[in-house]
């Protein structure tokens, strides 16, 4: 048996066209300036020759803070070395394009920033957000070292879904790119779960203009951290009373049922130890306990199951958490992985708690992140050692090399 290594991605074209029948057809429909910025230096940008050249005239225009262009030149390099690196054919060109695509909804957030409100809609038309953010990550994943785990529990959160119940996501969270990971690894097999999920967002996914347009194609259900909350203090009772509009938006939401929404307890991205190895972050029991308590108060039936992420080698967070919005992106070629825990018990775990509410809310917490960091350790060894268990699996044929007899 030969196999023959065929990568299969393309450059990409942002697709952008608009009609009224089209319009009226889509969830949400983004401003008309959201479609034709004023300033569209990067809409035809496709070598590397007119790239530097677009980059140079903002620089001279003076239409961005003084570091925007040394920034955007150093993700050009880190995105330019990872897709090459991937061995896609036209590489210096598909990375070339992506990130003028990037720079050019980037300019339009200077120009006019969009403001998300407690429940953001993905935005399809007329610029499709969703397959842009699909399209950049997926220049980033080794698919060949990439896994999902446990087949039948994601068949189970389909079924669910679909039945009208409410399935909540407990998961530790490493890149920004996570969200296009998860819908990569699951459109294939699972293409309602990869599109209809929502994210609860925090404020650096919503408020940071390079990924304010990743944000846009997710829907996401929008609150600030108590990590953040007190980063600006003259902003901390606008923050508070926005999450409260978000959570009862979500109890709205789960009263009516039927969704899937992801919640990452830690309230940020996982981090690097001293020796460099990336354990999933402390999970804050207050936000598990907070999913329980608004899904078990509707009506639908609520499943709750842990969720391990490891994507961590495809855009590195920053090894600190950093307050000023900016941070530099690092991007590599690597493989991602995702897989599902046991659902959790609500019920035996409730009656089994402790009478103090703060202990039986660590006791639940502390239950869900073992399930979580079992099944981590687990993608861990995979993607990285190459020692795969029997339960992950990769069922995203397009996405492999094809084979041929021998």
């Amino acid at each position: 048996m030969q196999t023959k290594t065929v990568r299969q991605k393309t450059e990409w074209t942002p697709r952008c066209t608009w009609s009224p029948a089209r319009a009226r057809r889509t969830r949400v429909k983004a401003s008309a300036s959201a479609a034709q910025p004023s300033k569209r230096l990067f809409a035809d940008v496709s070598t590397k020759e007119q790239f530097m050249k677009a980059v140079a005239m903002i620089e001279a225009s003076k239409m961005l803070p003084e570091t925007a262009a040394p920034a955007i030149l150093d993700l050009y390099r880190n995105y330019s070395g990872a897709v090459v690196s991937s061995g896609v054919e036209n590489a210096e060109t598909v990375a070339t394009k992506m990130i003028a695509t990037v720079v050019d909804r980037v300019l339009l957030q200077f120009e006019d920033p969009y403001n998300f409100p407690s429940f953001h809609q993905r935005m399809l038309e007329p610029f499709d957000y969703y397959d842009f953010g699909q399209q950049y990550t997926g220049n980033l994943v080794n698919f060949q070292q990439s896994y999902v785990g446990h087949l039948e529990r994601w068949a189970d959160v389909a079924r669910y879904v679909e039945a009208g119940d409410n399935v909540v996501l407990v998961a530790n969270h490493q890149t920004e790119a996570d969200p296009a990971v998860f819908a990569l690894l699951l459109e294939e097999i699972h293409p309602k779960l990869a599109t209809d999920v929502i994210y609860i967002a925090g404020d650096r996914v919503v408020g940071d203009p390079m990924c304010k347009p990743f944000s846009m194609g997710r829907n996401l259900l929008c609150v600030h951290s108590k990590k953040r909350i007190d980063d600006i203090p003259e902003l901390k009772d606008a923050k508070i009373k926005q999450n409260r509009r978000t959570i009862l938006e979500m109890a709205k939401m789960l009263a009516k049922g039927g969704n899937l929404i992801w919640v990452a307890p830690a309230g940020g991205r996982d981090r690097p130890s001293a020796e460099d190895v990336f354990f999933p972050a402390p999970w804050d029991p207050s936000a598990v306990e907070l999913m329980r308590k608004l899904g078990t108060s509707a009506k639908p039936k609520l499943h709750m199951f842990p969720m391990a992420m490891l994507s961590h080698n495809i855009m590195p967070p920053p090894k600190g958490i950093e307050k000023q919005i900016g941070e530099q992106r690092v991007c590599e070629f690597s493989g991602v992985a995702i897989s599902l825990a046991e659902e959790l018990d609500l019920e035996t775990i409730a009656r089994n708690a402790p009478e103090d509410k703060e202990q039986a809310q660590e006791q639940l917490k502390d239950i869900a992140y073992q399930a979580m960091e079992k099944e981590y350790w687990i993608l861990d060894a995979a993607v990285h050692k190459k020692e795969v268990s029997s339960h992950l699996q990769q069922p995203f044929p397009s996405k492999l090399p094809l084979k041929t007899g021998a």
